[in-house]
């Protein structure tokens, strides 16, 4: 059965990828290739800390909207929005006084603002800090397994060409 796939072995040649490449490689990246939270230490504690600060804006903005809604001050539908990256709260613009915080949007009606709450923007600025410190982590966890790897480099991208060369048989 060896001879049935002469060609394929020819295009395969010797494709040997060092086993440490692939643990490493399983060790820092899930199924969709993105960074695990395990990855390191610093982004582990990094994404805890994110999920607690977004845990923590998202109750003080719903105490917000509650208060909003009960006083009036929006839409009877109205619902906890993202502008700019930021959860705001779409206020009547009549009742823009009202409730203290940052506007970052208006509606094109010009009757809703939006408005992050002043209560909110503390942790939502902790939050884009973190956020920051998260890339700043997976960069450096990415750029040494990229020296890691680097060693490699000829085996990978031959293994790379292989795989492109099947995929178009398939394909075909």
């Amino acid at each position: 059965a060896a001879q049935d796939f002469i060609h394929l072995r020819s295009l395969a040649g010797e494709i040997n990828i060092p086993r440490q490449v692939l643990i490493e490689a399983d060790r820092i990246l899930d199924d969709k290739g993105l960074v695990k939270d395990s990855a390191s230490p610093e982004l582990s504690r990094i994404r805890k800390d994110i999920r607690m600060k977004i845990n923590a804006s998202e109750k003080t903005i719903g105490h917000m909207m509650n208060l909003a809604r009960t006083s009036g001050w929006t839409a009877p539908d109205a619902e906890i929005t993202l502008r700019e990256g930021r959860m705001v709260i779409p206020v009547l613009s009549a009742h823009k006084r009202k409730l203290k915080g940052i506007i970052h949007d208006e509606s094109a009606s010009g009757q809703t603002v939006y408005i992050e709450p002043e209560s909110c923007l503390e942790i939502n600025n902790e939050i884009r800090e973190l956020e920051s410190a998260e890339r700043r982590e997976i960069i450096n966890i990415l750029t040494l397994f990229s020296d890691f790897i680097r060693p490699e480099i000829h085996t990978l991208l031959h293994a790379y060409t292989f795989l492109g060369e099947i995929d178009f048989i398939r394909a075909k």
